[in-house]
């Protein structure tokens, strides 16, 4: 990393400037890009639409962007994008942000889920349904 007398390098001053005055400091941008996640995984749920090619990013950013040393690289089909350099990477972002909203938006699609199929199911449907829904989601 290019660094002037301990100085943080212009790609790491660059990264801790969106992450501080962009990301963290505007709460609108990041309830934006985590509902429009969020509204992504729902919709590969129902369609099944290979809508993680638009999540993966997100993801992949919010781990970025809690990290402390970060170079760029290059991404799919040569674009630009951020690599963590550390050796542990900081994932409290990512679990604030995504994981904690994420696991209750998974919690009220399939509580919503489960009492629909309860009214219109036998018992092995019901199971059968269920196991495949997990299946699905291990993928």
């Amino acid at each position: 990393m290019l660094s002037y007398r301990g100085q943080p390098s212009i790609i790491q001053t660059c990264l801790n400037l969106f992450r501080e005055n962009v990301f963290t400091g505007d709460k609108n941008v990041q309830k934006m890009l985590i509902e429009a996640s969020l509204g992504q995984i729902r919709d590969w749920r129902e369609t099944d639409n290979n809508n993680w090619i638009y999540v993966n990013p997100v993801i992949s950013s919010l781990i970025t962007i809690a990290s402390k040393e970060v170079k760029i690289g290059t991404g799919s089909g040569g674009s630009l994008k951020w690599v963590d350099m550390t050796k542990e990477p900081n994932y409290k972002i990512y679990e604030t942000v995504f994981e904690i909203p994420f696991i209750k938006d998974v919690a009220e699609y399939y509580r919503d889920k489960a009492n629909g199929w309860c009214e219109t199911m036998n018992a092995p449907e019901y199971v059968k349904t269920a196991s495949n829904k997990i299946s699905e989601e291990e993928r």
